[in-house]
This record gives structure tokens, sequence and C-alpha cells, in this order.
């Protein structure tokens, strides 16, 4: 069986040494070694992506994990602690992810083409509907002999956790007809909604600006200074919209961008631009540089001047003609011999 290197969370980490070493639960039963990973559409791209779920050490949670692998640009090993060397030298990170962000593109294929509202549905029956859609949708209903980049199984194994239950009622519209009975209802408003709230908690000062990268280009684009705290409100809502689009279609993402007006952001983004562009035209050029180019034109120039004419087709070819025997044209204007 092949090793890899990865990098995940603590708690996740402690779950799954407990499940490989079998180590017995609170009930005395010996805990299952399986883990399964899910070979899950990817919320933006619709590729094939593998997720993980384990159950973490408190029964009444759940999260999703997304795999995804660093690979070095040239080849590297890992020096394990036990001597041995591993040739492949990719990083696995395993992150956790919103589950609501893998359910939006499925259950969006529920609802009818014509924009009509769709029906209430058991959780089972809308699972059903919206995979057997979205696998026709995406073209990946199996060929005969052919593999599928994802199976509808893995699809429909997502109602089986927790978190997913919580995950739904979130976007969807929820009805409760009796305590055993509850039908669901996908909603575009309620999942907009629910983008929001990410955005306006992502976008606070004290988890925007956690990230440096995020900082320098505040401070590049002039937002940082006294006098500008709009516009860098309005860059911090930008900003979250943009780490959001990296699990959003971007027909969705651009709907979450209506949602707010960054007509004053872009206006200031576009001066700041020409400005610069304005300074890089008017920048001068050094003497050195100056005098350097001005030497180089010169002397291409001299080239050019000195460089011999090139001579027609006709003179070339006359080059080319065998003289030997033949009279020289003088000889044809000498006073004949008496």
């Amino acid at each position: 069986m092949s090793r890899h290197v990865a990098v995940l969370p603590d708690d996740i980490l402690q779950t799954i040494a407990t499940k490989f070493n079998g180590e017995e639960s609170a009930e005395g039963s010996a805990t299952t070694k399986v883990l399964r990973f899910l070979r899950l559409p990817h919320p933006r791209t619709g590729l094939p992506a593998l997720f993980f779920p384990p159950e973490l050490p408190d029964r009444s949670k759940s999260t999703i994990l997304e795999v995804q692998a660093v690979t070095p640009p040239n080849p590297r090993s890992w020096f394990m602690p036990e001597g041995e060397v591993m040739k492949d030298g990719q990083l696995l990170i395993l992150t956790p992810v919103d589950p609501v962000f893998l359910l939006i593109p499925l259950l969006r294929c529920s609802c009818p083409t014509d924009n009509a509202p769709s029906n209430f549905r058991s959780a089972e029956d809308l699972f059903e509907v919206a995979t057997s859609a979205y696998l026709q949708t995406s073209g990946s209903t199996p060929s005969q002999g052919e593999p599928t980049p994802y199976s509808s199984d893995d699809l429909l194994r997502l109602l089986s956790y927790r978190c997913i239950d919580s995950a739904m009622r979130r976007i969807c519209e929820v009805k409760e007809i009796t305590a055993d009975i509850v039908v669901y209802r996908y909603s575009q408003e309620k999942t907009t909604n629910y983008l929001k709230t990410k955005v306006d908690r992502l976008a606070k000062p004290a988890i925007c600006e956690t990230s440096s990268t995020i900082v320098r280009q505040l401070a590049k684009d002039g937002l940082m200074d006294d006098g500008k705290e709009e516009l860098l409100s309005s860059a911090r809502i930008k900003a979250a919209c943009e780490l959001l689009s990296q699990y959003l279609s971007n027909d969705l993402y651009t709907i979450l961008l209506t949602q707010y007006d960054f007509a004053a952001l872009d206006a200031h983004l576009q001066t700041i631009q020409a400005e610069q562009m304005a300074s890089i035209e008017d920048t001068p050029i050094p003497k050195a540089k100056r005098g350097k180019a001005q030497s180089q034109t010169g002397e291409a120039a001299e080239k050019k001047r000195k460089a011999p004419a090139k001579a027609s087709t006709g003179v070339e070819k006359l080059k080319k003609v065998n003289v030997n025997g033949m009279s020289k044209i003088s000889s044809f204007f000498q006073k004949p011999a008496k």
C-alpha cells in the first residue's frame, strides 16, 4: 500500500489514529479501520475531487475535509523516522470545507429548468432527483464499459453524514410535516443570504486582515490611509467574495457580487491604476541608460550606412557565366590591322 505525508487538523488526526489502531470505543466495541474517501465534483469547477468525511470524537458532530495534493516542481523525497525514504515527495493537505458548498451545485439541479417552483421532497428523494439530474447535465452518466469520474453512490453517501442535515436547512426551505417527516426544497434566496452571512464574517477586520496578502494589496491600493474607511470596508467585502469564489460556480459568484455596490471602489481603483500608468510614462530614462541607447542606435545606423548595396539578380547571373575563350569587349574598338 502506498504511503503519503499529510497535514490535517489535530482532532481528525487523533480520530484516524484511533481507527487505524483499532482502539475500543466507549461502548466497548472495536472501531472500524475502514476509512473511505469520497470522489465528488468540486463546487467551482465540477471536476472530480477527493473529500474525506471522518467521524469526530464528539459523536454529535461531523465534518468533511477537502484533500489537496501539493506537488513540488522538482523531484523530492521524504525521510521517515523509521529510516525509510519515500520517493513521492508530494504533501497531502486536508482542510475542513463547509458542506453547503458541496450541496449547492447538486441541489440546484433539482430545480425545474423553466424557473417554476420545485416540489417539496424528503431528503432521500431530493438527493436522488438532484443526483440523477446532476450526472446528466454534467455529462457523467455512465456509458457502457466506461468508468465515471464520480459515482452516484458517493453523491448519495453524503446524506449519511450528520453535518449534511444542518447544511440543507441553511439553503433549503424546510417543512416539518410530523416529527418523523421533514421535506425540503432548494431556495436560491436562502443560498444567497447564507453566502452573504459568510461574506460579512470574512470581511471583519479581525479575520480579513489576518492575511498578509490581503493587507499588502489594501495598502498598495491606498485604502489603509485615513479618510478611506468606507472604501476600505468595501474592499474587505470584495476580498471576502473573492475568497468564496474558490468554491462557487461563475454564475453563482456573479449573483453574489450583485448584492453589493462596488462602484465607488472600482472608480478609486481605476484612478490608482491610471496614476500608476502615468507615473511610469513620465519616469525619465537614466542618463547612463539613455547614453547607451543612443550609442546603440548610432552604431546600428552606421552599420546600415556602411553595408554594401546588394547586387541585382541580373548582375548575379552574369557573374556565373563562363567567359573562358571569349574576347574582351575592348577588342571590338581597336583599329583594324593594315
